[in-house]
């Protein structure tokens, strides 16, 4: 049972971590398809696709609690563009915007470290 007071709902796109990695112009496009399915549940406040969080959450804001709920219930094991929907309230206690993928952190650090020995 949905609680009634979140109007924030986050939806986990799995793979989608791993398409922005591989093309970072990708993010305005699915940040705009998701606002697009998602305002046929009710008005969009706000759409922040946390783009290092390792499960792809995006995060959703609707205008109305009733539009959360139903977005949740209708996206829930849904599948959008190759990728399994998981849609579930998010009550603001944890911060997705923060959570990294510390394994690609340290790769991409190693390959910044190995391309600035290269060009020295």
């Amino acid at each position: 049972m949905l609680h009634s007071n979140f109007r924030t709902i986050s939806i986990g796109l799995t793979k989608s971590i791993v398409i922005l990695q591989a093309d970072e112009e990708l993010l305005p496009e699915l940040e705009a398809d998701v606002r697009e399915e998602c305002i046929k549940f009710g008005p969009v406040d706000n759409v922040k696709i946390c783009e290092n969080h390792p499960q792809g959450i995006v995060l959703v804001k609707f205008k109305v609690r009733k539009g959360g709920a139903g977005c949740i219930e209708k996206m829930n094991g849904r599948w959008f563009c190759g990728m399994q929907i998981h849609a579930s309230e998010n009550d603001d206690s944890v911060n997705h915007t923060l959570i990294r993928d510390y394994d690609a952190e340290v790769s991409r650090l190693d390959q910044f470290g190995e391309e600035l020995e290269e060009s020295t």
